[in-house]
């Protein structure tokens, strides 16, 4: 039900917001945490002539296949953010195996409603969370932390995925 509920608002967010004529020379900036990074993929996912000036999405609850365009688990559900570059500078996401919801929860109750591997939530689980592992089967560049320790800014038109293991 909550991962429905946050594509349905941001979808709703999303063709709101596109066709707004005060928007048009803003700097969109996009970003959520847990399932509120969902719900801002699906916003950057509806819109088509308001591109978002970046997607930033902290310990998301999602697939981790929701940005490919194919998968082991097929198409991702907001594969259209990359393919259409819906984003138009760099889509940053953070991820770690110390979010015990992201890496063991999610990836359990996504099984178990049907949404294998022999690692439960690891980057081969077809049902593994953006949050645990970052963007998968799609063309990431891979920090191995933030960008203020690591030396390494987001890159525009490309996605970002940061290791936030030493993140207390």
């Amino acid at each position: 039900p909550m991962k429905r509920r946050a594509a349905k608002v941001g979808r709703m967010l999303g063709g709101y917001l596109d066709p707004q004529p005060f928007l048009a020379n803003t700097r969109l900036h996009l970003a959520g945490h847990s399932f509120g990074g969902r719900l801002v993929t699906a916003c950057a996912s509806q819109m088509t002539s308001l591109h978002p000036q970046s997607l930033t999405l902290l310990q998301a609850a999602f697939s981790h296949n929701g940005l490919a365009a194919s998968s082991p688990a097929g198409p991702g559900y907001f594969a259209d953010v990359l393919a259409e570059q819906r984003v138009r500078g760099p889509i940053a996401i953070t991820h770690t195996h110390n979010d015990r919801a992201c890496t063991f929860y999610y990836a359990l109750a996504s099984r178990l409603a049907g949404d294998g591997t022999m690692a439960i939530g690891d980057a081969n689980d077809r049902y593994g969370a953006m949050g645990a592992n970052g963007a998968q089967h799609v063309d990431a560049l891979r920090h191995g932390g933030f960008p203020a320790s690591s030396g390494h800014r987001p890159v525009a038109g490309r996605v970002n995925n940061y290791l936030a293991d030493k993140v207390g």
